[in-house]
């Protein structure tokens, strides 16, 4: 599974808990932050494994869009690879074309620890564009319990749930997300204002804004 070098932890760690083995691609020079397809390319170029990968995972790291998006989807959908988004630090984030990051993959994860834009305290998500995947997601996430066989299990799995405090709290950022998102905007203007004097190189600035979710 090809994964981002410059990444947190977590993601490698995913990889590795399903018996699957991380292959690393570099950030490319334009974007700084994520890799595009030529790197996720360049990571497999000449190695043995490229008949055994299965998925790559984009992280858009520290809120910035992976570049490419739909040619990196395109792609993995010609060579049967499933394409994961990891929208931790993007939730709620238009790219390109007002599509929602996290709508352009065949999955989309983050986490909800209480540095993110939507948080629980701890714990995560996960969404498919496939919509008959939900029981088997919502299996993984609860131990391979299945509604038919409620303690017959089928694979093996960890209990994933979020607790019902977690869940509520998530809710409630939910219906903030709006406000959420402008007042990070206008911070990251307060302080792009107040260090435009100095010799710095500051990250690009997401400019997309989010689609209601009422």
């Amino acid at each position: 599974m090809i994964v981002p070098a410059f990444t947190m932890i977590a993601v490698a760690n995913a990889v590795t808990f399903v018996g699957a083995k991380p292959i690393f691609a570099d950030n490319s020079s334009d974007n700084r932050y994520n890799p595009g397809w030529n790197e996720i390319e360049e990571s497999i170029s000449g190695s043995s494994s490229v008949a055994q990968v299965k998925a790559v995972i984009v992280s858009h790291t520290y809120g910035i869009p992976a570049p490419g998006m739909d040619q990196i989807y395109e792609n993995c959908q010609q060579r049967g690879w499933k394409l994961i988004e990891d929208i931790s630090e993007v939730v709620g984030i238009e790219w390109d074309d007002s599509r929602l990051l996290g709508s352009i993959g065949d999955f989309a994860t983050a986490s909800l620890y209480a540095n993110k834009i939507v948080h629980a305290g701890d714990g995560g998500f996960v969404l498919a564009k496939d919509p008959t995947l939900k029981s088997h997601l919502k299996s993984l996430a609860n131990h391979g319990f299945t509604p038919d066989f409620h303690f017959v299990h089928f694979e093996r799995a960890m209990n994933a749930k979020i607790n019902g405090l977690g869940a509520a709290l998530a809710c409630g950022n939910l219906d903030q997300l709006d406000e959420a998102l402008e007042t990070r905007r206008a911070l990251s203007s307060k302080y792009r204002q107040g260090l435009s004097g100095l010799p710095l190189r500051l990250m690009p600035q997401c400019g997309g804004i989010r689609v209601s979710l009422l």
